[in-house]
């Protein structure tokens, strides 16, 4: 808050001043002179009030980020010891832990290769049942395209035979109605 009245006040005072030294300088009366350095202070108030305000907020967060670097720091050093305690563990730990991957390499390329063998197992199975499958497809395709060629010729038949009987049906209408305009005529 200090910030803020400070420049606000250092604002009124600078506002004020140049107002008044542009208005001497263009020979304004008194009265005019006032006014202006009036409203020109009070312009620049609130611009100083404006920067004290922001000043006072970088203080505020410069003093919350110094607070956590200094609790950070604290708790750097209470775990200082336990990350000291970890190291000494792992120092031990570690010969333990390169001799126990070394005794389990030889059980986990065992594992490793009879997985491959059975992927490659597996693979042959696949590709002979692929293999059936598409012999079996094969087949099918081959007694659908007997029955298709069969259920053709039929349709063919069936089709000949209606136009057989619809070419007589119209040979004897043609002929009735010949009839009809003889007797007519």
């Amino acid at each position: 808050m200090k910030k803020v009245v400070l420049g606000a006040v250092i604002g009124a005072g600078i506002g004020s001043g140049y107002a008044a030294v542009q208005g001497f300088l263009a020979d304004e009366p008194v009265d005019a002179l006032a006014a202006k350095a009036a409203k020109f202070g009070a312009a620049a108030a609130a611009g100083g009030a404006t920067v004290g305000w922001v000043l006072t907020v970088r203080d505020r967060r410069g003093a919350q980020a110094l607070a956590q670097r200094s609790a950070l720091a604290r708790a750097a050093r209470a775990a200082g010891p336990a990350i000291e305690q970890a190291a000494e563990l792992w120092s031990t730990a570690r010969p333990v832990l390169e001799r126990a991957a070394e005794q389990a390499r030889p059980y986990v390329e065992r594992a490793a290769e009879q997985a491959r063998e059975q992927a490659e197992h597996a693979q042959e199975l696949t590709r002979r049942q692929g293999k059936r499958a598409a012999k079996a497809a094969r087949e099918q395709a081959e007694e659908a395209q007997k029955v298709a060629r069969e259920q053709a010729r039929w349709a063919a038949k069936v089709a000949q035979e209606q136009a057989k009987l619809a070419a007589k049906r119209a040979r004897e209408q043609a002929e009735h109605l010949g009839r009809r305009r003889a007797h007519v005529a």
